[in-house]
């Protein structure tokens, strides 16, 4: 059992010594449960699929391929998502929220780098952009009430950070 887009790995406990030739890797089903599997549309590799339902061999009907991956020797993890973020949204504070007048920034831990700040409305309209630690904050005074979305960019790493703010006057 395995949740939604992660990987289930069956380790073999005793090791299969394989000579030159050609394999098929694969399951049985046994039951009458539903078996989800994953099949990618953007590679057709539907010559190489099989199924046998009633006793004869097939190849698969539907363009694409399976996402069964058969691995030899030891191996690490597979890297299959973007790595994860350094700068933690703890680490940028938006201060006050809610707020009438200023949004104040500031770091916990300063790492002397500069950031792109923008502050976005509810419909995704950009309202005022600054560069921080050179503007420590933004005077909201005339902006509506509101849910407004921070968004924060580091300059070097690309990281990106997102706040929510609320303009309660």
């Amino acid at each position: 059992y395995s949740n939604t887009n992660e990987f289930l790995n069956y380790t073999l406990e005793v090791p299969q010594y394989l000579t030159a030739g050609t394999y098929y890797f694969g399951w049985e089903k046994i039951s009458s449960e539903f078996l989800n599997v994953g099949w990618d549309v953007n590679t057709n590799t539907k010559t190489k699929v099989f199924y046998n339902a009633v006793g004869i061999w097939q190849n698969a009907s539907f363009n694409g391929s399976l996402m069964l991956r058969p691995v030899f020797g030891s191996f690490p993890d597979p890297i299959v998502s973007i790595s994860e973020d350094t700068e933690t949204e703890d680490n940028f504070i938006v201060f006050p929220n809610p707020t009438s007048q200023f949004i104040n920034f500031n770091q916990k831990t300063s790492n002397n780098e500069t950031y792109h700040i923008q502050l976005i409305d509810i419909y995704g309209k950009l309202i005022i952009e600054t560069e921080y630690p050179f503007a420590d904050k933004i005077n909201i005074k005339d902006f509506t009430n509101g849910i407004y979305i921070i968004r924060i960019v580091n300059h070097k790493t690309q990281n990106l950070i997102i706040k929510k703010v609320i303009i309660a006057k």
